[in-house]
C-alpha cells in the first residue's frame, strides 16, 4: 500500500494551508495501489506532483455528505472500501472510480 503525505505545508492554496502550519496527511487523501482520492481543495500543481510521485491517477472527492477530509471517512484497500454511513451514492461512486475498486 502507498501512503499519503502533505505536499504543501506552508503557503500556497492547497488543503494543508491553515493557521497551524500544516495538516494531518491522513485526513486529506485515501490511497491504494490503483488510485488516490484527494481533498477537493488540492491545488493543480499538487495533483500533478502526487500523480508523479505515487504513480497512480488522482481524483478529488468528498465523503460523509460533503466532508473534504476523505481519509477520515474512508478505510480502503485494493479489494474494497468502508465509508461512513452518511456517505452519499455519488460519493461512493467517486470513491469506487478513484480507487479502482469496481
Amino acid at each position: 500500500m502507498l501512503s499519503c503525505t502533505p505536499i504543501n505545508t506552508t503557503g500556497g492554496t492547497g488543503p494543508c494551508d491553515d493557521d497551524n502550519g500544516g495538516c494531518d496527511p491522513l485526513t486529506t487523501c485515501e490511497v491504494n495501489d490503483q488510485g488516490v482520492l484527494l481533498h477537493p481543495d488540492v491545488a493543480g500543481d499538487e495533483v500533478l506532483l502526487i500523480e508523479e510521485v505515487l504513480g497512480v491517477p488522482p481524483m478529488v472527492g468528498t465523503v460523509s455528505f460533503g466532508s473534504p477530509y476523505v481519509g477520515a471517512g474512508i478505510c480502503a484497500s485494493n479489494d474494497g472500501a468502508v465509508a461512513g454511513s452518511e456517505t452519499t451514492g455519488p460519493e461512493l461512486n467517486r470513491i469506487e472510480d478513484a480507487l479502482g475498486i469496481i
